[in-house]
């Protein structure tokens, strides 16, 4: 829905940005036509993937809201469905076309995907798919590099699936790239390393 990169407010001169959330603005072509991405049904489930960029840290959140309410932060708000470690489902590039799509910027070859499963609370239509990033840290500086608020989002639409629930409970994925101790594998206790646990606390990054 946008060519914008890095949605964020603030940044390093030179990449100073000013974008609040919940979304990037629309390019002039999504304002007039939304581009569906995908399509989905009610409570699938879908992969996602995003880059890591040498950052790390931080908590994520997932949301889905009708078209119309894009750029709604209340919305989005209210309508999040899974909260989750930013560095959970880590995972290396492998081949040279994956490596420039998820790992170009990375110095470790990583990246992260994850499994999200949509509520069964939609009813068919156009929504957006959101993702928001906050209390992120620069991998290796911690909280001398602490980074603002991140979000992203595109156009999807609903179509179909099982018959429609009246609620949904949120839910949350603790796991993380190495539990905080520097290792990575089953039974590695969890731990975020954050330096502010809501989105809208940091108004600026620099």
């Amino acid at each position: 829905m946008s060519t914008m990169e890095g949605c964020r407010i603030g940044g390093s001169p030179g990449h100073v940005v000013s974008c609040p959330g919940p979304c990037p603005p629309m390019d002039s072509e999504s304002a007039r036509q939304p581009r569906v991405t995908t399509t989905y049904t009610r409570g699938a489930t879908i992969e996602v993937r995003y880059t890591r960029n040498n950052h790390e840290g931080g908590f994520s959140r997932w949301t889905l809201v009708p078209a119309d309410r894009a750029m709604d932060p209340a919305f989005h708000a209210r309508a999040a469905f899974h909260y989750s470690c930013w560095d959970a489902g880590v995972a290396r590039c492998r081949g040279r076309l994956q490596t420039y799509r998820d790992c170009k910027y990375d110095n470790d070859n990583l990246f992260y995907r994850r499994q999200l499963r949509l509520p069964s609370v939609y009813p068919d239509g156009l929504y957006v798919l959101g993702f928001a990033w906050w209390g992120g840290l620069d991998k290796g500086k911690g909280f001398n590099a602490a980074l603002g608020d991140y979000y992203d989002c595109s156009f999807v639409q609903i179509k179909g699936g099982p018959r429609m629930q009246t609620q949904h409970q949120p839910t949350f994925d603790g796991s993380g790239e190495d539990g905080g101790n520097g290792r990575t594998g089953e039974g590695v206790p969890p731990r975020v390393m954050v330096h502010y646990n809501a989105d809208g606390v940091a108004v600026e990054e620099g």
